[in-house]
């Protein structure tokens, strides 16, 4: 029987993989091997429950309706200063916020771990593993979808008034995804080296989610600390989400093309980190 040996994968220089046609050209190579790990992992999540794929939407509709009980009815909330905001409203511009955040805050939750995990692939021979972290962001993209089209199919119900500016929605939640899979990449290759990882990450992305603006509108922050939240990119697009759907107002597409432009770069970073990573795996697995 013949007997396959792992060997090392020549190294690239780091500046050869700081390309972005390069990243995306990767990504459509092993479209195949990424289409059906995103298959696995989707129907892993929701295998063995009676309902399926259908708490993929109840899931963020339970959760809006206890925003909506807890914040806006309770707490009496409120976004603005406007007299006719009702707790719905409240809720649903919390809801908006958590929906891009968690796209983040879950991939950073999952990525440390993320090769650890799927160990049995690191020796196979030309295994892609790059691919484990865009197939685990992609699943939370699904979310991330799912609880914006709620948003907007609320607010419909709400208020029966559909701004053009929602259109931004899609560049915004493009921006995040990309950002997410570039610290996905960066994790999941460090936490390989670094087992304390996971336990770093936690406490960060608890601080991540009170600096991103979910709970709060940017404006309502003092003017000597608004800085602060606005070097956040996810700050940011969490507020001109809320704006483009709730209330019409279109983006700085100032602001927008410097957090899009940050978004790719991190990106990138993150794939190159990984890639340069990556053939060292094996040593320490």
């Amino acid at each position: 029987m013949a007997q396959i040996v792992y060997t090392r994968e020549v190294e690239t220089p780091f500046g050869r993989l700081l390309s972005p046609p390069r990243l995306a050209a990767d990504l459509l190579r092993h479209r195949e091997v990424l289409r059906a790990f995103i298959k696995r992992d989707f129907h892993a999540t929701y295998r063995g429950t009676y309902l399926g794929v259908a708490w993929a939407l109840l899931s963020p509709l339970i959760m809006l309706a206890l925003f909506s009980f807890v914040f806006g009815g309770i707490f009496h909330g409120r976004f603005t200063s406007d007299p006719n905001e009702t707790g719905a409203d409240f809720a649903l511009a919390m809801f908006i916020g958590l929906s891009l955040f968690n796209c983040l805050g879950q991939s950073l939750g999952s990525a440390p771990t993320l090769v650890l995990s799927n160990s049995a692939y690191v020796k196979t021979l030309n295994f892609p593993l790059q691919v484990l972290p865009v197939s685990a962001v992609v699943q939370t993209m699904i979310n991330m979808g799912i609880g914006l089209v709620l948003c907007l199919v609320i607010f419909l119900a709400l208020h029966g008034v559909f701004y053009p500016a929602t259109v931004c929605l899609l560049p915004i939640a493009v921006c995040v995804a990309l950002l997410s899979l570039g610290c996905s990449w960066f994790l999941s290759a460090v936490g390989v080296f670094l087992r304390d990882t996971p336990s770093i990450v936690g406490p960060i992305t608890t601080v991540l989610m009170f600096m991103s603006a979910v709970f709060f509108p940017i404006n309502s922050v003092p003017v000597r600390a608004r800085w602060f939240v606005k070097i956040n990119p996810l700050a940011v697009m969490i507020d001109q989400a809320r704006g483009a759907l709730m209330f019409g107002k279109w983006p700085d597409f100032k602001s927008l093309g410097i957090v899009a432009a940050a978004s790719i770069v991190v990106a990138v970073l993150g794939y190159a980190a990984f890639m340069r990573m990556k053939p060292a795996f094996a040593d320490v697995i």
